[in-house]
């Protein structure tokens, strides 16, 4: 997705993603991984420790809760959720606040 590939690029990553991630899918895992194969580490991300995937998990987390927000545009948004699932939750978690 253009908004990953985006983050990761202020870290001099390129990543490959021809496609969006699915509703159910772990995306910081796939992320992490992604960016593994990326790498010039000697190991296959199934080699790795659990130990190690979940920090790689981990950093992937961080870097896309912190990078990935400000490159967010509603065409984007429109992209990824067309039937407009997450706006709706934001508008009533607005409407919520109005009536404390």
């Amino acid at each position: 997705m253009k908004l990953i590939r985006v983050a990761y690029q202020e870290y001099s990553i390129n990543l490959t993603i021809d496609e969006n991630f699915g509703p159910f899918d772990d995306v910081p895992k796939g992320v992490a991984r992604l960016v593994h194969e990326v790498s010039d580490s000697g190991k296959m991300w199934d080699e790795l420790s659990e130990e190690k995937k979940d920090k790689k998990e981990s950093s992937a987390k961080s870097i896309l809760c912190r990078n990935a927000p400000k490159y967010m545009s509603r065409a984007l948004l429109s992209e990824i959720d067309p039937g407009g699932d997450l706006l709706q939750w934001f508008q009533d978690i607005n409407d919520l606040f109005k009536l404390e």
